[in-house]
């Protein structure tokens, strides 16, 4: 599998030598089958983030069920929050059951164009799932969103797949837990670099409060691993965690 970037072929596979190589660190397993993605368009990103619910500001303040979200789906797409994010590029992680809740509340959207529009990508989506879950990553001709998308974005989310696939998901036990997936995400990113130090300076500079805690939690994830020489230790730490939380 190949993407073109800056004129050049890049294989998606020297995106996954950073995956294998968490995988030994940390004694997982792995699988190259694990990973995949689709191509969406922006605005269509930012419906999946609003129906998926998103604990994004911008969105609960239409609501925080889905059920007062579809109600005030009409609400959100003519607001001025919308207009602001839907050019936006990014990547996001969905999951089967995700999608296939996503079709049951779709329905239920009142505006047919709108109805039929978002449940025709609810449904390209759910084809293109062969696992449980596929990378979403937003289609963009400008060159520099799309090596942040497959250099940074794309590896994040696959990350995700590499520790879920390992049974390492802390919202399996809460949602409210979802702080420490996104932090032990970070962590592993700048882990895989050699760049642990560098944690505290880019959280000092990220202004986003919900960004911020990734930061926060990929800090914490570091102090814990401190000192451990070995994947298994590395691995144990991961696991005495969750079964602490649970």
């Amino acid at each position: 599998l190949i993407i073109r970037k800056r004129g050049k072929i890049v294989k998606v596979d020297t995106i996954k030598k950073d995956l294998r190589n968490i995988a030994k660190e940390f004694d997982l397993k792995y699988n190259s089958n694990w990973f995949r993605y689709f191509w969406i368009s922006k605005r269509h990103a930012r419906y999946l983030e609003y129906i998926g619910m998103c604990f994004d500001p911008i969105y609960t303040r239409f609501g925080k069920t889905a059920e007062k979200r579809i109600e005030n789906i009409g609400k959100f797409e003519k607001s001025k929050e919308f207009k602001k994010i839907k050019k936006e590029f990014s990547g996001q992680a969905i999951t089967k059951k995700e999608v296939l809740e996503g079709i049951k509340y779709c329905k239920k959207i009142k505006d047919k164009k709108l109805r039929k529009d978002l449940l025709e990508l609810h449904k390209k989506i759910l084809s293109n799932l062969k696992n449980d879950y596929l990378a979403l990553l937003t289609i963009t001709k400008n060159k520099q969103q799309q090596k942040i998308l497959l250099n940074s974005i794309l590896k994040h989310e696959w990350i995700h797949f590499l520790l879920i696939e390992n049974k390492i998901y802390f919202k399996s036990i809460s949602e409210k837990y979802w702080k420490y997936d996104e932090g032990l995400v970070t962590y592993l990113e700048f882990y895989i670099k050699d760049k642990l130090s560098y944690l505290e300076a880019i959280k000092n500079r990220v202004k986003y409060p919900s960004q911020k805690i990734y930061y926060i939690y990929a800090i914490k994830f570091r102090e814990l691993t401190k000192n451990k020489e070995t994947p298994k230790e590395r691995k144990g730490i991961l696991i005495n965690l969750l079964k602490k939380l649970k």
